[in-house]
């Protein structure tokens, strides 16, 4: 009897082409495909019969592989990869600049079952082993009977599946729609196809449950109120600073475990960048609140318009521990002559100034950002919503090596931003204001520290663009000045072990002002480990 069988198998960093050569000459099987990715290996194996094909895997074992895994569904995996991924309608080009408006549909119940379906349920899930959280995407949960929250989805068991996902992180709606999905990357569908839509399928859930709250007698924040229900109230307090994703994070955990927690923002309202960088048509602010008022529900003390400028106040205060997690909020310059013109507006001042309210009418005007991340993608779409007349983003880097996010770089091309890529600023003319912006062509060479082709200017090859208002989008620093009984780092940072915690005892930290300017999932994750590592040392304490 012929067997057919899907072997999954992970590269070792030094595999050589040689093995992959001798595993063509095996002469165990009648056929081997090999698809090769940029992580894994993909064998397509016929053999005789079930021992054949037994002995071909327990043969890549010895070889240079990591880690090997054969499908146990092989007959649905062809069809799986010639599945066609469900993507959310977005508002058109012409709507989105129009208003603030979100620009991506939810799924329809119907569209994410049938997407989730798609799911091949490895295993050995590496969508899980991408993910900073580890969210169970589809690894087997014996208490729920079902491989993550995509099985749960597909058997269209929603409530459960939200459930699920607040076991790892309580903003779901929120992450859904920002995250930058690290685990679709190593979706095994992505090799030949497309990967699961495993991050808007995490929105779809988190909208379904806001959703029917108006049709049932419970809410989700009657969900959240049972992750204390029997937790015994401990008499340790801890002071968490900062009230972004890793303030967010590490007070629910804490709640969590029966701790009293108090979270001091410096602003009027919370959230820190999750509020007032990104723009309300990517994230809007009524689901951000939502889901910040779930996590107060615990039972957490807020305290808004107040700035720490020193924790030893807040140890004599009674606080047993303290959490830092105030972000990187400062903008940076790019040091050009004539950069103290007026018409300079640094682009995470400027998202800042719209997320909170302010006033800013663009009409008519043209628009010049430099930078390639998403901070310089949003920056470009809410001008246009402003009334800009022109807007160009100028980056130094081709489109592939731009950070942001690759659908972000899309819909603001649809939009109409402009694009000047291998291009860099070299200075600003203009009298009392700013009128136009000289800038250089560049090119590529070999690969910096970073891994990425480093660029330098082409000589001579200057050239002008007219420009009303100039945004240097190129990254965000901390602000840890009063932080001076720590040890910081030469970036600006401060260092932490695995837990989170800093050179000072009781004192931990996390988000950006660790790893500076990053992404939401990394922050989330770091406010994980905090709150396991500031649990450790209470308990020890005791």
């Amino acid at each position: 009897m012929t067997i057919l069988a899907y072997v999954l198998a992970r590269l070792c960093p030094d595999t050589s082409e040689e093995v992959l050569e001798d595993l063509s000459n095996l002469d165990m099987v009648d056929e081997l495909s090999i698809i090769q990715g940029p992580y894994d290996v993909l064998m397509k194996i016929k053999g005789r019969g079930a021992k054949e094909v037994n002995t071909f895997v327990e043969s890549l074992k010895m070889m240079d592989f990591a880690e090997v895994v054969k499908y146990p569904r092989v007959r649905t995996l062809k069809k799986k990869y010639e599945t066609t991924r469900i993507d959310m309608e977005k508002l058109s080009p012409e709507e989105r600049i129009e208003s603030f408006a979100e620009v991506i549909r939810g799924y329809l119940s119907e569209e994410a079952i049938e997407e989730a379906s798609r799911c091949v349920q490895c295993p050995k899930p590496f969508c899980e082993t991408g993910c900073p959280l580890g969210m169970p995407v589809s690894s087997y949960r014996e208490d729920l009977d079902a491989r993550g929250y995509l099985g749960l989805i597909a058997s269209g068991q929603f409530e459960e599946a939200y459930r699920l996902i607040l076991t790892t992180s309580p903003i779901p709606a929120t992450l859904g729609r920002v995250c930058h999905h690290p685990c679709e990357d190593l979706c095994v569908l992505g090799h030949r196809g497309e990967p699961v839509s495993i991050c808007r399928l995490k929105r779809f859930v988190a909208d379904y449950m806001y959703e029917q709250e108006k049709h049932l007698a419970y809410t989700t924040r009657d969900i959240f109120r049972e992750f204390i229900s029997g937790v015994e109230k401990k008499k340790q307090r801890v002071a968490v600073i900062g009230s972004g994703p890793a303030g967010l994070q590490v007070s629910f955990d804490l709640a969590g475990l029966g701790y009293n927690i108090t979270l001091f923002e410096e602003l009027e309202v919370l959230g820190g960048m999750l509020r007032w960088e990104i723009p309300e048509y990517r994230l809007p602010k009524s689901v951000l609140q939502k889901e910040i008022n779930n996590i107060l529900n615990l039972g957490i003390e807020v305290r808004t318009n107040t700035r720490i400028q020193n924790i030893d106040n807040l140890f004599e205060e009674g606080y047993d521990a303290i959490f830092i997690g105030v972000g990187a909020p400062m903008s940076k310059s790019l040091g050009l002559p004539g950069e103290d013109l007026l018409g300079v507006y640094p682009g995470e001042d400027f998202l800042k100034d719209v997320n909170l309210g302010k006033y800013i009418d663009f009409t008519g005007k043209k628009i010049v950002i430099v930078g390639g991340g998403n901070t310089a993608l949003d920056s470009a779409r809410t001008s246009l919503r402003l009334g800009a007349k022109q807007v160009s983003i100028v980056y130094r880097r081709r489109r592939p090596q731009m950070p942001g996010h690759s659908h972000e770089i899309s819909d603001a091309e649809a939009e109409g931003v402009l694009l000047f890529f291998l291009a860099a600023p070299l200075k600003l003319i203009g009298e009392d204001k700013l009128e136009m912006i000289e800038c250089i062509r560049m090119k590529l060479v070999e690969a910096d520290e970073s891994g990425r082709r480093r660029p330098i200017p082409i000589e001579h090859s200057e050239f002008l663009i007219e420009t009303d208002v100039f945004m240097p989008a190129i990254g965000r620093g901390t602000d840890i000045d009063w932080l001076n009984s720590l040890e910081l780092s030469e970036w600006g940072t401060i260092p932490v072990d695995e837990f989170g915690a800093t050179s000072r005892p009781g004192v931990f930290a996390g988000g950006d002002v660790v790893n500076g300017a990053s992404v939401v999932v990394e922050a989330l994750a770091d406010g994980k480990r905090a709150a396991q590592g500031i649990h450790k040392y209470c308990q020890e304490k005791l």
